[in-house]
């Protein structure tokens, strides 16, 4: 905290106008102030203030808030999982599958080593590709029209939820079955709850954007995440 001294012995400013006038040498005002009142006062405030500075912060309240956070998110995650095995999995029972954590850990392996054994295979739309991506994923149609490129690669397909990602899984599974590919659980929503990076896919920056094509499945995300999230409303009509 800046304190600006009080100079008993220098003249104000008003002094170059007020040159016969009585001026305080405290504040440069006309007439005069009790200057040692006004010291006094400083020093309590100052010391007053370094007191509060000085004494222990209380976190009970912090981390309490904190707390109930993290539960309410671990609910929201269960949710979401809970959601995508209800109403989701049945149409692609029994395709080989993979958490965040686990595609996380991949990611984080491939940047230490620069080798990559598995590319990341994006089943959204244009409109969700244009707004972010998973770092190094590539689309449906780029895997399609070149697939011999990655036939000796695993493939991980992931959407918004893992409804597309899993129905291409299991396409891909039936047109080739010798094909490495996994689906990923709960798709962006859950990459979400392990602070998975994203990337601007134009021009290949970390971003906190994701492009949502409806509202149904937002109460999924966790309230602790600072991400930006984007509705059909929010882009040009061009793009979605």
């Amino acid at each position: 905290m800046a304190v600006t001294a009080i100079d008993g012995d220098e003249r104000g400013p008003a002094e170059k106008v007020y040159k016969d006038a009585d001026v305080c040498g405290a504040c440069g005002r006309l007439g005069s102030c009790n200057l040692e009142e006004q010291r006094a006062t400083v020093q309590v405030v100052v010391e007053s203030r370094a007191e509060e500075d000085l004494k222990p912060k209380d976190n009970e309240e912090d981390n309490t808030i904190k707390k109930l956070d993290e539960e309410g998110d671990r609910e929201r995650r269960e949710g979401l999982l809970q959601s995508y095995r209800e109403h989701y999995k049945q149409a692609f029972e029994g395709v080989p599958e993979i958490s965040s954590e686990e595609l996380l850990e991949l990611l984080n392996n491939r940047a230490a080593s620069d080798v990559s054994s598995f590319v990341l295979v994006d089943c959204r739309s244009d409109a969700e590709h244009s707004v972010s991506m998973i770092p190094g994923a590539v689309t449906i149609a780029e895997v399609e029209e070149n697939l011999e490129l990655y036939k000796d690669k695993e493939l991980v397909a992931y959407c918004a939820i893992g409804r597309r990602s899993g129905l291409f899984t299991k396409r891909m599974l039936e047109e080739h079955p010798s094909i490495g590919i996994r689906n990923h659980i709960g798709g962006i929503l859950d990459w979400s709850h392990v602070d998975g990076p994203l990337i601007n896919r134009t021009k290949q920056t970390a971003t906190n954007r994701i492009f949502f094509t409806g509202g149904g499945h937002l109460k999924h995300l966790p309230n602790r995440s600072n991400l930006d999230i984007l509705l059909p409303e929010d882009l040009p009509a061009a793009a979605t």
